[in-house]
């Protein structure tokens, strides 16, 4: 079977990163910021699933959820969120 195309989060900001560094005490969230920190640094999902004993499919649920939905993202109480809500919101 082919393997899927790699997906990165985009490029972050300086203020973006810090943020995400102290995003939360909860463990998932923290657990979801550290996936998104590991693809900006250019990890590849395989590589990152590995590092946190996860599917390359909850990799790439995480950095497109961190696409759609900015920092909401990181929440998976929150995942229903309409898409492109970063952009209207934080644009």
């Amino acid at each position: 079977m082919p393997r899927k195309p790699e997906v990165f989060v985009r490029e972050l900001s300086m203020s973006e990163g810090q943020r995400l560094t102290r995003t939360s005490k909860d463990p998932i969230k923290l657990r979801r910021a550290t996936i998104v920190i590991a693809s900006a640094q250019g990890h590849e999902a395989p590589d990152i699933a590995r590092m946190f004993a996860t599917t390359e499919g909850s990799v790439r649920k995480v950095i497109h959820e961190f696409h759609d939905q900015w920092f909401g993202g990181l929440d998976p109480k929150c995942q229903q969120r309409a898409s492109g809500e970063h952009h209207a919101n934080h644009a």
